[in-house]
């Protein structure tokens, strides 16, 4: 299963659990299931995406900012890769949960 990004890019997901995240590096995505489709709540990159999704200090801000269920998906890469696929996803969506410093 995949979700498309920005129209073109495939993440792996989502998933209801964000243990089927690998624990690889690469660009995490918090999603809301909604009536109406997936929304976007929080983005990072991360040596580790499974840890990073568990270990995550946002995530009062998710619970504050769902109206579904959430949902994580991914995308894997190396450091180089990673920071320009969440330049990808920063620059196209509106992410309310995003913290731009310090994510890693």
């Amino acid at each position: 299963m995949t979700y498309k990004i920005a129209g073109i890019h495939d993440f792996e997901g989502p998933y209801i659990s964000y243990y089927s995240l690998k624990e690889e590096s690469g660009v995490y995505l918090v999603l809301d299931l909604r009536a109406d489709g997936y929304h976007m709540i929080d983005a990072g990159e991360s040596v580790n995406t499974r840890q990073a999704v568990g270990d995550h200090g946002q995530k009062k801000c998710w619970e504050e900012n769902r109206e579904g269920t959430l949902h994580y998906a991914a995308w894997y890469g190396d450091e180089t890769g990673r920071l320009k696929m969440l330049k990808v996803v920063t620059d196209y969506y509106e992410i309310p949960c995003l913290a731009r410093a310090g994510r890693k």
